[in-house]
């Protein structure tokens, strides 16, 4: 199964390309905008994308608007989106969008260092989950 994510913060990047590959998945791609993200999107065909909502330049929603374009551009593509938007407000208005946009998978990412466990259960199931891989 193949993944391409979008990352600005180059050590969260760098844990989220192990951490998939050390369950079996191949990370096609790994960038830190979101025009790099559609670029590579349409270049290497993943089987699902994995996405910061907050991707320069102005780190507000870019990452969720290149999610947006590319469900738009590549209908069906899964697309775990990462936030750590936790303002009620800002999190209705994005969950709306996403669903809208067949989004079925949304994950919130915690504040501080996160357990293993955390890990697994909210990256690597909904991934899982998304593509039907079970992987290692």
């Amino acid at each position: 199964m193949r993944v391409v994510i979008a990352e600005d913060q180059f050590l969260l990047r760098d844990g989220l390309i192990r951490l998939l590959e050390a369950y079996g998945f191949e990370v096609a791609a790994a960038v830190d905008n979101g025009d790099d993200l559609l670029t590579e999107l349409r270049k290497s065909r993943p089987d699902v994308a994995v996405v910061d909502v907050r991707l320069p330049p102005t780190f507000t929603d870019e990452g969720l608007r290149a999610a947006l374009r590319a469900r738009r551009e590549l209908p069906g593509l899964p697309v775990l989106v990462l936030s750590q938007y936790v303002e009620q407000l800002y999190a209705r208005e994005l969950l709306a969008e996403l669903i809208d946009a067949g989004a079925r998978h949304c994950v919130l990412a915690c504040i501080g260092m996160p357990s293993a466990q955390w890990v697994a259960d909210e990256i690597i199931r909904p991934v899982r989950a998304m593509t039907g891989y079970n992987g290692r």
